[in-house]
Order: C-alpha cells, then sequence, then structure tokens
C-alpha cells in the first residue's frame, strides 16, 4: 500500500517564480469565473470547452491543466457545500502559489521547476528534504510554491499490517459494551444516592 505525505522547507521565490505565481493565480480564478458562469465543475468537460481560454496566459501548458484542475475542484466543494446546506465560501484564490506534478527534477539537493523554453529555476533544498527524498520507496509527485513555503507531496510504499483480531468498544452515559469476534460484554452503571452521598455500581451482563 502507498501512503502520501507533505514535506516542506521555508522558501523565498525569485522575480520569475512571483510572477509564475501570480499568473497561476489568475488563471485558477479566469476557469472558477468560467465554471460559475457556465455550470460546469468537472475537468473533462471544462477543459473541452474552455482549453484555449487560458491561451492568452504566457506559461507552460502544464501549469494550464493544474489550474484547470484547482478551479474544477474549488468548484466540486462549493457545489457539496451548497447541497449540504453549509455556508459556502468564495471560491476564488487570493493569495498567489504555483502547483504542478508535471515536468519537475530533483537531482539531490535541487529541485528543478521548469519556467519554459527548457529553462528551470533551481531551488536548493534543506537537508531534512534532502534526507527524506533519498530513503527507499520514496517517490516525490508535485511541489507547491507559496511566498514564503516550498512543500513537497511525496509517496511511500510501506507494508499493510493486518491485525490478528480486533475490539470495539462502545460507551455511552450508562454502560460501557466490549465486542470481540467471539464474544459480547457490557458494563453497566448504576448511580445510588444513600445518606446524600453517590455510589457508582458496575454490573456485568
Amino acid at each position: 500500500m502507498h501512503v502520501i505525505k507533505s514535506i516542506k522547507q521555508s522558501f523565498h521565490p525569485n522575480t520569475e517564480l512571483e510572477s509564475m505565481m501570480d499568473t497561476f493565480k489568475e488563471m485558477i480564478n479566469h476557469c472558477i469565473r468560467l465554471g460559475l458562469d457556465n455550470n460546469i465543475s468537472t475537468l473533462k468537460k471544462f477543459s473541452s470547452m474552455f482549453y484555449h481560454d487560458l491561451d492568452i496566459y504566457q506559461i507552460q501548458s502544464k501549469y494550464k491543466l493544474t489550474a484547470m484542475s484547482h478551479a474544477c475542484g474549488r468548484l466540486s466543494q462549493m457545489k457539496a457545500s451548497i447541497k449540504k446546506g453549509k455556508t459556502v465560501k468564495s471560491p476564488f484564490v487570493r493569495k498567489p502559489f504555483l502547483v504542478s506534478c508535471y515536468g519537475f527534477k530533483i537531482n539531490g539537493m535541487l529541485l528543478s521547476i521548469p519556467t519554459g523554453n527548457r529553462n528551470y529555476v533551481n531551488v536548493v533544498l534543506n537537508d531534512y528534504i534532502t534526507k527524506k527524498l533519498s530513503e527507499n520507496c520514496i517517490k516525490p509527485r508535485s511541489f507547491t510554491i507559496t511566498p514564503d513555503l516550498l512543500s513537497i507531496c511525496i509517496r511511500k510504499e510501506v507494508q499493510e499490517i493486518i491485525p490478528q483480531s480486533v475490539i470495539g468498544i462502545d460507551r455511552n452515559l450508562r454502560n460501557v459494551t466490549i465486542s470481540t469476534p467471539t464474544d459480547s460484554i457490557m458494563y453497566k452503571r448504576q448511580v445510588i444516592v444513600n445518606q446524600g452521598k453517590l455510589a457508582v455500581c458496575t454490573s456485568v451482563f
């Protein structure tokens, strides 16, 4: 089985990455507006109808795909909240950031982020992230950068633990029931008032 987690470090992007982050935010909000206007929240339908609407943004297509996916996820979450009667927050993105699972490279202590025309911006990883990425069965899946943070999503293959047996505990106000695959025991509590004093008695059924 696989476990997904993220490892993080502090980060300060250069001017080029800051521009890409702003563009990425604008693309997501553009997609959200199109989705709201046309009542679309699925990536397949959205990409087939509006992919070329993002041609106005000077950024690699891999980031456009991620922006569409992120926007559709926000719209789907908003629709689910409306159906459940929850308070709906604005789906629009306020802060710049950049996410991608395509084209990036990790070589030792360097994370290479593609910027276009086979050019990359190299980010030096700290010792903690470098050590984590060097472990066996670790595979980097995506990266996220914000104005002050770098996060790398990793997947690790772990051995599944198969329990030999299980036990269930159901605790209520007046009783506790313990169940195993072969038996069930209930401990019932009774409160007795005697001369102004409280006493708790437990009986087994």
